[in-house]
Formats: structure tokens, C-alpha cells, sequence
């Protein structure tokens, strides 16, 4: 129950604070007059650069970074960066949206990796896994195989 319940209440404060919440016409206001589209509470950049800032707004502070792994876990997420990992109570589909446009894929049913997380790849008994920086051991399922061959992953 504290999970579900700490999981909304950092949902709420993070559309409080972002363009979508309160601040939308302070935020609009400001960049109409400096041409940029929208920053990142995180580290100042266009939002265009962080394409996961969404799904990293719902991580508390010192767990924010540079995402590296998203694994489904029951009905929640556990969302690994460089900084450690937490659980956040959100469907994988939606969070495969919200990492949209980072530069990562989808290589199992219940995993996504971003791909500078990406170390090396383990074959074993016609399996294949990726050997993440944070030492993770991430399958690979056959259906995505193709794509990741495709991509130069594997």
C-alpha cells in the first residue's frame, strides 16, 4: 500500500510541477520568447533530448539519471538508471510510451534497454541475453532477436 500510495502522490507532484500542470503559461510564456520548445527540470536540456524526462519525473530525485534498463514486475516497473532503481506502479505499455524516441528498444515481453546500457551479450543453450553496465543479465526473446540483429545489437 505505501508504494501505490507514494507512487501517486510523486505522480500528482510531477505534473504539478511540469509544463502540463500549474506552470503551463509561465513555461509557454517563456519559451515563445526564446524559441526553445521546452526544458528538463533535470538538467536544463530541451525535452527533445530527454525522451524519457516523463518516466524520469516519476522517480524520486536521487534515483534520477540516465535510464539504462526497464523491467515488468506484477503491475509495476522497476526502472533502473545509473543513479540505482525503483518501483514504479505504471503498465509497461504505458511506460514503452513514455521512453519513446529514447535510444533503446524492447528486447522481451517484460524488458526494455536503453542501448548505451548495453555491455555485451551472452549466448548459452541457443539463448541469448544482454550484459548490462550495471550487471544485469536481460533476456532476449526469439520474436525480438530479429530486430536487434537488424540494429547491430546482437
Amino acid at each position: 500500500f505505501y508504494l501505490i500510495e507514494r507512487s501517486h502522490r510523486l505522480r500528482k507532484a510531477a505534473l504539478a510541477s511540469s509544463s502540463i500542470g500549474r506552470g503551463r503559461e509561465r513555461a509557454k510564456s517563456g519559451s515563445e520568447a526564446s524559441g526553445v520548445i521546452g526544458t528538463s527540470r533535470f538538467s536544463g536540456e530541451s525535452s527533445a533530448l530527454q525522451p524519457a524526462a516523463a518516466l524520469l519525473a516519476r522517480l524520486p530525485a536521487p534515483k534520477r539519471g540516465e535510464l539504462q534498463h526497464l523491467r515488468m514486475q506484477d503491475h509495476y516497473i522497476e526502472v533502473h538508471t545509473d543513479k540505482g532503481m525503483e518501483m514504479v506502479l505504471l503498465r509497461f505499455r504505458d511506460a514503452l510510451r513514455e521512453v519513446e524516441g529514447a535510444e533503446g528498444m524492447q528486447v522481451h515481453r517484460s524488458h526494455w534497454v536503453a542501448q548505451a546500457a548495453v555491455e555485451g551479450v551472452e549466448r548459452r543453450e541457443g539463448r541469448i541475453r544482454l550484459r548490462l553496465v550495471n550487471g544485469a543479465r536481460v533476456p532476449v526473446s526469439r520474436s525480438f532477436a530479429p530486430a536487434l540483429r537488424a540494429r547491430g545489437w546482437i
